[in-house]
């Protein structure tokens, strides 16, 4: 989903480092795919798809877009839950080359959309959690333990019959910050998070899909708004924050194509289609697929001369974001054991933020597993592996 280096580059705001920040510009750009567990397991490429509560950080069309099981239904409903932990000791964030410096990191996030006729709405809640150690140029040792956490709301609408979808997300958020070097805590509440809007095609009766997501720049407003905390920043004894923090726009385009026998796109009727008493649409859906997704992502340069959040960190700047980028991205899916099992693979390029390090190149895959408790529930673990880069998550969600 796109935020992970958002905690990264507040770290920067709030502790020690021998760097003047005085006019130094800070970026936040996006690493490695840290989102849902079938967003992770299909190598990011999902924007094309956008299905269900696992997609709304990669693309808010997502809010009204219905699955073929559920298209007769006035009302559906989703929700997803994920809880991932990248190993420590020898990440690497974003290809700064100072992971050892990055001990642990956990994210969880929830989401929930409610879907009424055309209409989609719901929200999506992220907690990240990043200890970093170093040593200070003094020698003595730093750990700096930093949460994010944030909510957006969400809403989309299905248009032509559900062949086209627009929809947009707006978020907020909340940092906490210790240092054991000085343990009080700061609370500081931002709107710091872009504007995300989504459009999904999806041609009835066709096995494809298309999609796009835009990532606006945040407003100058906002972004200056981070060099205000410094008098609680010097009352703690840490550096003045930077001049600002700098993420550029992020346009993503993605595509989908499904094989077999379950239909990708049926025309949905939003409940105006008569079933039998008790029946749902369900019961009608063949199982058996082969589904392929593809994204490119571009991401743009910064406005002014800027360094990487970890390097600011540590004390060790790095110039970053002088150039826009581009990730490509590409997943598969299939039931295995058809209405019982999933199992999905993938990959991706990460590019590199800085000019003196390259990109990495990713291998990700994951399984679900249909447990019938009362609901019809989906049990989801993944990885995601790299250079420098270990990523394990589990979770729960609906199975369809």
């Amino acid at each position: 989903m796109k935020r992970f280096a958002y905690a990264v580059a507040a770290v920067c705001l709030c502790t020690a480092s021998a760097v003047n920040a005085a006019d130094l510009v800070v970026e936040a750009a996006d690493g490695p795919v840290v989102s849902s567990q079938r967003v992770t397991g299909m190598g990011g490429a999902f924007v094309g798809l956008a299905e269900g509560a696992d997609a709304h950080l990669v693309n808010p069309a997502s809010f009204a877009v219905r699955s073929a099981f559920f298209g007769h239904d006035w009302f559906d409903w989703d929700f997803a839950l994920a809880a991932s932990t990248v190993l420590g000791g020898s990440n690497d964030l974003d290809r700064s080359r100072d992971g050892k410096r990055l001990s642990t990191a956990t994210v969880s996030q929830a989401g929930l959309n409610l879907k009424f006729g055309r209409l989609g709405i719901g929200a999506h809640v992220r907690s990240q959690l990043l200890q970093f150690r170093f040593t200070q140029q003094d020698g003595t040792p730093v750990e700096v333990n930093y949460n994010l956490t944030y909510g957006g709301l969400g809403t989309a609408y299905a248009l032509d019959g559900g062949q086209w979808v627009v929809g947009a997300l707006w978020s907020v958020g909340s940092t906490d910050i210790t240092n054991t070097a000085a343990p009080q805590m700061i609370r500081m509440a931002s709107n710091l998070f872009p504007y995300q809007l989504g459009v999904v095609h999806a041609p009835r009766k066709q096995p494809w899909r298309a999609g796009l997501a835009l990532q606006l720049p945040v407003p100058q407003s906002q972004r200056d708004q981070f060099g205000k905390p410094n008098r609680l920043v010097a009352a703690l004894g840490y550096l003045p924050a930077p001049r600002r923090i700098e993420q550029s726009w992020n346009l993503a385009l993605g595509g989908a194509w499904q094989w077999g026998d379950r239909p990708l796109n049926l025309r949905p009727s939003f409940g105006q289609l008569p079933l039998p008493e008790g029946a749902r649409a369900v019961a009608h859906v063949p199982r058996r697929y082969l589904l392929a997704t593809a994204d490119l992502v571009l991401t743009g340069a910064v406005d002014d001369a800027s360094i990487g959040a970890p390097g600011y960190l540590t004390g060790r700047p790095q110039e970053a974001g002088r150039t826009p980028t581009l990730s490509a991205r590409a997943g598969v899916e299939s039931e295995v054991l058809p209405n019982r099992i999933a199992l999905r693979a993938g990959t991706y390029f990460e590019p590199s933020r800085y000019q003196a390090s390259a990109g990495r190149l990713h291998m990700t895959g994951g399984a679900d597993l249909r447990v019938d408790v009362g609901l019809s529930w989906k049990l989801s673990v993944v990885f995601d592996v790299a250079p420098g880069w270990v990523n394990t998550s589990a979770g729960l969600g609906l199975w369809h």
